[in-house]
């Protein structure tokens, strides 16, 4: 019985966050969408290529919280098939409950995903695939070869801040406007964007896209106080910090966080 009014209780907090958070979400990022359109129309002549990036992660990161919160619904379930009843209705009728109230959530998050995927299918259809500014001869060359850029790693160093974790990344030869860096309420972390080779050819030179991301769990981590600055020598320097509680952790995160070089990304 201790287990199915442990479920009960995640299974509140899950109907909770899909009727309040995710539904608001989803109305946010439609209204993105719009706003992101209409700023594009009225700034015709400009390039809103950042925007339209940012709209665009926008949208798929609600998507992927729409997801985490089925796959949760889902693991309610199989820790459901899991308890016996033993002859004990009253286990055997709380346990059907449970699954009915699940399966009622499942239907809503369902519909929530549908939602997602049609703002994603209408962002393709109404944003240009190019910005209309028209660009100078060099960056013509440099756009029309972006897609054909292969994938960069760049160098990433983690140290102890006294505020809690500093990420260091090797941006050297990476404009403001070449990277975004992005984080959703759960933690993750997400720097991605573009480095373009030299105007001269160099055997040392790399370049390509990049994409690293970190999970810093917001029971740990002060997700909304995170900032960046990127300095004059390239590195872009990114502050996670602690929550008060989870100061005395902070030797066993950095002990446990390991980085993949080839790829950039952060597991």
């Amino acid at each position: 019985m201790e287990q199915l009014n442990t479920i009960a209780d995640q299974v509140n907090v899950a109907k909770y966050k899909l009727e309040t958070s995710l539904k608001r979400q989803c109305d946010y990022a439609g209204a993105t969408l719009a706003a992101t359109k209409w700023l594009a129309m009225a700034h015709v002549h400009m390039d809103n290529t950042v925007r339209f990036k940012k709209c665009k992660q926008h949208l798929k990161q609600y998507r992927y919280r729409v997801l985490e919160e089925t796959e949760k619904l889902t693991q309610f379930l199989i820790q459901l098939d899991y308890i016996e009843a033993n002859g004990m209705d009253e286990i055997r009728i709380k346990r059907k409950r449970l699954v009915q109230r699940i399966q009622a959530l499942l239907d809503q998050a369902d519909a929530l995903r549908h939602k997602s995927d049609r703002l994603i299918t209408l962002f393709a259809l109404i944003m240009p695939e190019s910005p209309t500014l028209k660009p100078s001869s060099t960056e013509s060359s440099i756009n029309s070869n972006s897609i054909n850029l292969p994938s960069w790693a760049p160098q990433i160093h983690m140290d102890q801040d006294q505020n809690g974790i500093l990420l260091s990344i090797d941006l050297s030869g990476v404009e403001n406007n070449q990277f975004d860096i992005s984080v959703t309420p759960e933690g993750l972390l997400q720097i991605y964007g573009s480095k373009y080779p030299l105007q001269v050819p160099s055997s040392t030179d790399s370049f390509g896209h990049f994409d690293v991301h970190q999970y810093f769990p917001s029971v740990l981590f002060d997700v909304d106080r995170i900032n960046y600055r990127h300095l004059p020598n390239g590195y872009l320097e990114v502050v996670i910090p602690l929550l008060p509680h989870a100061s005395s952790l902070l030797s066993s995160i950095l002990d446990q966080t390991q980085f993949q070089p080839h790829t950039g990304i952060v597991y």
